[in-house]
């Protein structure tokens, strides 16, 4: 990828924004609209398998049926024929710090911030629950603090790359081409303990408890599971008992420990049914708590970044 190419014929390649292990992101202005862009290509270097190519354009399907403040935005998807048929996803740009560069700088986070951010992520993952679409990928990484042009943040939920789509076949069942019987595909840390057995039944509590873990590691400064290995790790999560907030953290709020200990229960028939009703339960602590929204006030991004030690840029 070189400066000033040209994309599907409209969009002229300015500079690099980031790299990944599987692909680069980049910004591009749009020749006519002079819109500017990021656009994610997929490495050349990596092996474009089919199973590989349809997980990356699914998060382009995706968002086609995804429209909400708190979910990345795709615009366009193709292949680029000047560019050996290299694969890329345009996307809207943004600006801000990924949750989990803030929990680097900040190590953890105040608990009325931490449920805002939760709160609006599970806000945008209650919409994709409504379609049938899971998420199995929610980590820090994948959540985005995006700085508005009213001055507000809001997070917004990216990567839908390896969701798993539920859809109705002719009898009535819910099936999907994403997923193999036991493939294990996520980050492990916020695996929830089906879907680290590889069970092909998870559903929307799957997230649920991944959304826990994050929120944990906002109010802690790290996950709850930890391990020396990879299988030990499966371990612990698919059998390990759980842990309670209070006893890492014995001034937060009785009504916040438990939303959490609901969230990261085992049996997830304990958990929240799917993320717009952890979203009520979220809106009820903060209410309890008496907590002022930071982020979406009109200097939310300002005071959001002072938090991380960071001048506004």
């Amino acid at each position: 990828m070189e400066e000033g190419a040209l994309v599907a014929g409209k969009y002229r390649i300015l500079r690099k924004l980031g790299e990944g292990g599987m692909g680069s992101v980049w910004l591009a202005k749009n020749q006519v609209t002079e819109r500017d862009f990021a656009i994610k290509f997929l490495h050349a270097s990596a092996e474009r398998t089919q199973d590989q190519l349809a997980r990356f354009f699914q998060e382009a399907k995706v968002a086609g049926k995804l429209r909400h403040p708190s979910i990345v935005e795709i615009f366009d998807a193709g292949s680029e024929p000047s560019m050996d048929g290299a694969p890329y996803l345009v996307m809207e740009v943004l600006d801000g710090v990924g949750l989990d560069e803030a929990l680097n700088r900040a190590g953890a986070l105040p608990v009325g911030v931490a449920l805002e951010i939760v709160l609006d992520a599970c806000r945008g993952l209650a919409l994709a629950h409504e379609k049938g679409i899971i998420h199995r990928d929610l980590k820090p990484s994948n959540v985005f603090l995006h700085r508005t042009g009213d001055g507000s943040m809001t997070p917004k939920v990216l990567d839908f790359g390896i969701s798993k789509v539920l859809v109705a076949d002719s009898t009535g069942r819910n099936v999907t081409g994403m997923t193999r019987t036991g493939a294990v595909l996520g980050s492990p840390l916020y695996m929830s303990p089906e879907q680290a057995a590889g069970d092909k039944s998870i559903d929307a509590r799957s997230d649920v408890h991944s959304l826990g873990v994050m929120l944990w590691e906002c109010l802690v400064g790290r996950p709850p599971f930890l391990a020396e290995t990879y299988g030990l790790l499966l371990v612990e999560i698919i059998q390990g008992e759980r842990p309670h907030l209070a006893s890492l953290l014995p001034d937060v709020p009785k009504c916040v420990a438990d939303l959490v200990g609901r969230a990261i229960a085992r049996d997830r028939g304990a958990r929240f049914a799917e993320a717009g009703v952890m979203a009520d339960a979220i809106e009820h602590a903060l209410a309890e708590i008496g907590h002022v929204s930071l982020l979406g006030g009109r200097r939310g991004a300002e005071a959001f970044m002072a938090l991380l030690g960071a001048e506004r840029r």
